[in-house]
């Protein structure tokens, strides 16, 4: 079969020389969206809920997934697979560990047993109604949810800078990323 389509991990790749220069260049000439009202009620929306819904001790996530029309059509956070023991019942390996906020995510003793809050959005909403969609979530994707976004039709990503946050894969992967500070949602 004739696969033509690109990796992405090529594409993450390929986007740029080896040279601190031609990425500094590349991230300059992104243009970063201005929050709408909206933008900013979502993302209060996934702050507020995070807490409630994240079974994760560490981090609690939550994501929307908002139609182009302004509709709900996927939600989630972060929390172990259905029918598994939840990290805030003391199976996560990762928070018995000393790993640094930001390590590998899939192996070794900071192993992580959530799905993020981003993946769970996505697996648990319509395919065909996230063509143009906005995913809302209060800290920065993951590089392993990047890739999901950047495959799902999602074409805007409204996040909350964190220490965590992501490096411009997702601009190169052609979605448009608005960052917000906590400032903001004040």
């Amino acid at each position: 079969m004739g696969d033509t389509a690109e990796p992405v991990d090529d594409i993450l790749t390929d986007t740029f020389d080896d040279t601190p220069e031609a990425f500094e260049s590349y991230v300059e000439s992104l243009t970063i969206a201005e929050p709408s009202v909206r933008d900013v009620r979502w993302l209060k929306a996934c702050v507020s809920l995070a807490p409630i819904f994240s079974t994760c001790t560490r981090r609690q996530y939550a994501a929307f997934i908002i139609s182009a029309n302004g509709r709900v059509v996927g939600f989630g956070y972060n929390g172990s697979p259905p029918g598994q023991a939840h990290c805030n019942e003391g199976a996560c390996p990762r928070a018995f560990s000393d790993v640094p906020h930001g390590s590998p995510y899939d192996s070794g003793e900071g192993r992580c047993i959530a799905v993020h809050a981003e993946a769970n959005a996505l697996l648990f909403s319509d395919t065909t109604a996230r063509h143009g969609a906005t995913l809302y979530v209060n800290g920065a994707p993951c590089p392993d949810c990047a890739k999901l976004i950047a495959g799902s039709g999602v074409a805007r990503v409204v996040h909350l800078a964190d220490d965590l946050t992501a490096d411009n894969r997702l601009e190169a992967m052609g979605i448009e990323v608005v960052q917000l500070t906590s400032d903001a949602l004040a």
